[in-house]
């Protein structure tokens, strides 16, 4: 904490305030490393981790503007920023509602002693946190299951790639009526030998 002698002396600020940072950074470390936990198994929970250095691999066709432009104002750009917009009008209205529930405890911080203002500080921020993350979950559990659907009606074959696919499987018809047809010569030999 800041005391008279701190604020009065110019020399013992920096101390005092990198002794104040390395403590606070210290209270946070957990968070950031739970929120690092948490966001590898969340995405591994929804489609299981695929490493790939094919992927980092410089294309060409990630630099074609055309294509950009394609991506940037296809529909599948439009359902997206449509989707980010909600996410983050989500977070913001719970964030607003908070602020207009606790805004006499707000003011009266103000008004507290240092350590009082603190704890109640930190008791606000610490239940705002809470609903920000639990709507976060709501996003996460319309998104998720959005996400897989897209995902599998992208990986569905049409029935023209169906039977293309099974051509290529069994064999053109034309060449399969050859391939029969030359048996059939084969096997006439055979038996007139």
């Amino acid at each position: 904490m800041f005391d008279r002698t701190t604020l009065l002396s110019p020399d013992l600020l920096p101390l005092t305030f990198g002794t104040q940072a390395i403590n606070a950074f210290i209270v946070v470390i957990p968070v950031f490393i739970a929120t690092i936990v948490l966001a590898i198994l969340a995405s591994g929970a929804t489609g299981g981790y695929l490493f790939s250095l094919k992927s980092i691999a410089p294309k060409a066709s990630k630099i074609n503007p055309l294509e950009g432009f394609k991506r940037m104002f296809g529909t599948k750009a439009l359902v997206e920023l449509v989707k980010a917009v909600l996410k983050f009008s989500l977070v913001t209205g719970v964030l607003i509602l908070m602020i207009n529930l606790n805004l006499e405890s707000l003011v009266q911080i103000g008004r507290m002693p240092l350590e009082p203002a603190l704890q109640s500080a930190g008791d606000l921020i610490a239940k705002s946190a809470l609903f920000v993350t639990l709507s976060l979950v709501v996003i996460a559990a319309i998104d998720v299951p959005w996400q897989k659907y897209e995902f599998n009606k992208r990986m569905k074959m049409t029935k023209q790639e169906v039977k293309d696919e099974y051509k290529d499987i069994e064999g053109r018809p034309e060449v399969k009526a050859q391939i029969r047809r030359r048996q059939g010569v084969s096997v006439k030999c055979l038996t007139n030998a």
